[in-house]
């Protein structure tokens, strides 16, 4: 047969089973035996063995997973000719991860045969680096090069070294009449600010002489931040040596704040900055000197002018009043609105309770009503403080049924629903996840309805905050495992509320969750504490997979937050804040002085994960007795922290 015909009956023959596997409908047989086989036929392709992955796919295209047999068939057989059945399969549904999968595929294939045109004409953006440069490398051969001058500067710009399929269009890009010793500098800064003092060395070599002595001078002080004030070579008041002088005091500080503000004193001899490079300076040096819990952190803040709101610097100022109970200062400092980026109900909270400290009730209680209309941590602390009850406001989300029912027949979520079916969570996430990426907000709440529904918990809660849609406590706060969770509360003696504002807080309700350390499961139970604590309760795990049936991760996690309770006598707090950070840290951070004020304490916890952990089980945990139909404790009595002295530590003082 010639090889244009075999070429078009090869065609034929893929855009046929393409077209069967992603528009015919389901088939009415047995759905638990087709899923069975799907994952059969799938396994042998993804082991290698297309044989028997071929002949257990037969009699599977109706199925809608047949798109994933049908893309291992294709991407195993892939030549340069299969260009249409290819752009067939991206297309379909409007899109779709596997598509881009095998789009991944088709471009590098395209660019290992020099197929140029077509890899620019299939190509869409990719993560992949390398891919896009062979993309610019295509556009640069074919001569396409309207705006592809910025194109390639996004990607020069990058402090760390490229893949060498980069160097054709960085080649273009550099011989171009545009380029000049600021692109250079541009990266041997990004390069600095990001450690990479030998790549930036290397970046240099594209300088005049005087211009790579300054750059190896930079890669010294990188080294030796303390003799920047010695250098001859940094004599002069231009931006390059204030870039290089502003590196070696931030550098500096990150080790010793005190160094770092004797080093600035010297530098600001003899030299012009400006008010704003003065500021920033005594910023970078201020906020250190906190993360350090350095003894001088208050004179340093006073240094930086009142009115500099950064949320950095706001943090440093709220930790540093907070730690030494300054509440002059933290009163005068709060006068600033909260910036952008600071917890702006945190920021208010704390300039009531200055007011307060200081005696003047007439100032803290409108600061306290305002907060405590709020459903958060902060307004319910406010609360507390007015003897108010607690605001919760559940408001269920306004949708329409028709578009859940739309949502759920998409062909992405169709097929992220069968593998949640199967088990396959890792393929329902990309598909369901790629199909959420397109929604705007109203989109995302139907969805977050539709997974709900599903009992799909952690999707559901996610979808509502990226849509920033917060008022539906029931799909925020789901009930899921109820039994097994009032199983073990009951026999641990805790209180279930607790039990599902640690599993919220943890996994959101995902019983496969992992976490980048090895957390496993619910409860985000780690493998060695898991065996420990499976072994004082007479459990055997047999292997660390087993954390990740929901019935053995409640009963180990139950019974390790039991004993956290119980080492810190009961407080929620510190137990939280054990069962986050390890209870050997939360026994150091165990307030020591005659009193701590409990909340005061939460917002003085020093690594932030854990600050933001605890008020979350806090918070949680009220929104769970409310969903339960249980009396709310008090904020009060959930925030007590027990002292190394067994004082138990309230509210405020005098509480």
């Amino acid at each position: 047969m010639p090889r244009i015909i075999r070429h078009h009956a090869r065609l034929l023959l893929l855009g046929t089973l393409l077209a069967v596997g992603l528009t015919a409908p389901a088939p009415a047989a047995d759905a638990d035996a087709q899923r069975q086989a799907f994952k059969s036929a799938y396994l042998a392709y993804r082991q290698g063995d297309a044989t028997r992955g071929d002949r257990l796919a037969a009699g599977l295209e109706g199925h809608p997973l047949w798109p994933y047999l049908r893309h291992e068939q294709m991407r195993r057989r892939l030549t340069p000719d299969d260009a249409d059945s290819v752009r067939a399969f991206i297309a379909a549904d409007g899109g779709s991860w596997l598509g881009e999968q095998l789009r991944s595929d088709w471009l590098a294939l395209l660019a290992r045969h020099g197929r140029w045109s077509d890899l620019i004409a299939d190509y869409a953006p990719q993560k992949d680096t390398a891919m896009h440069c062979r993309y610019l490398a295509a556009r640069v051969r074919q001569d396409l090069t309207a705006g592809l001058y910025e194109e390639v500067r996004k990607t020069w710009l990058t402090g760390r070294s490229l893949p060498a399929e980069c160097d054709p269009a960085l080649a273009w890009f550099k011989a171009r009449p545009e380029f000049g010793d600021g692109e250079i500098w541009a990266r041997i800064e990004l390069a600095m600010s990001e450690g990479q003092a030998a790549f930036a060395g290397q970046i240099a070599r594209g300088l005049p002489a005087a211009d790579r002595r300054l750059v190896e001078v930079w890669r010294q002080i990188h080294e030796r931040p303390d003799s920047a004030a010695g250098r001859p070579e940094l004599a002069a008041d231009t931006a390059t040596v204030h870039r290089i002088l502003r590196h070696a005091v931030e550098r500096l500080a990150k080790k010793d704040a005190t160094r770092a503000d004797t080093l600035w004193t010297r530098l600001r001899a003899g030299r012009h900055w400006s008010p704003d490079q003065a500021d920033d300076m005594a910023t970078i040096i201020a906020v250190a000197a906190v993360r350090q819990d350095h003894e001088q952190s208050i004179e340093l803040l006073d240094q930086v002018p009142p009115d500099l709101a950064t949320a950095d610097l706001q943090r440093a100022r709220l930790m540093a009043a907070l730690r030494t109970q300054d509440w002059r200062r933290l009163q005068r400092w709060t006068e600033q609105p909260a910036a952008a980026d600071m917890n702006a109900l945190r920021w208010r909270y704390w300039r009531a309770r200055a007011f307060e400290e200081l005696g003047d009730r007439a100032a803290a209680e409108p600061i306290y009503a305002e907060l405590a209309g709020e459903r958060d941590y902060y307004g319910w602390v406010a609360a507390e403080h007015l003897g108010r009850p607690y605001e919760f406001r559940h408001q269920p989300l306004r949708f329409d049924e028709a578009a859940v029912e739309a949502f759920g027949k998409r062909p992405g979520i169709v097929r992220a629903r069968e593998f949640y079916t199967l088990g396959m969570m890792l393929e329902a996430r990309r598909e369901w996840q790629f199909e959420i990426n397109r929604l705007d907000a109203a989109g995302l709440t139907t969805a977050a309805v539709a997974a709900h529904r599903w009992d799909w918990h952690d999707r559901a809660i996610f979808a509502l905050g990226k849509a920033r849609e917060y008022a539906d406590l029931e799909i925020r706060f789901p009930l899921a495992f109820r039994p097994l969770v009032e199983e073990y509360a009951g026999r641990r003696g805790l209180e279930p509320a607790v039990m599902l504002s640690i599993i919220r807080s943890e996994s959101a309700f995902s019983a496969d969750a992992r976490s980048p350390v090895g957390a496993l499961g619910l409860m985000q139970v780690m493998p060695a504490t898991g065996r420990q604590t499976a072994q004082k309760v007479g459990y055997r795990l047999k292997t660390d997979r087993d954390l990740l049936a929901a019935e053995n991760n409640l009963l180990i996690g139950s019974a390790y937050l039991k004993s956290m309770l119980d080492r810190f006598d009961g407080s929620l707090a510190l137990a939280a804040a054990a069962y986050n950070a390890g209870p050997h840290r939360a026994a150091k951070w165990r307030p020591r002085e005659d009193c701590v004020p409990a909340d005061l304490w939460v917002d003085t916890i020093p690594f932030t994960e854990t600050r933001r952990y605890v008020r979350n089980v806090l918070f949680y945990t009220a929104l769970y007795e409310s969903r339960l139909q249980q009396p709310v404790k008090p904020a009060g009595d959930r925030l007590a922290v027990t002292g190394t002295n067994g004082e138990r530590h309230r509210l405020s003082c005098g509480a």
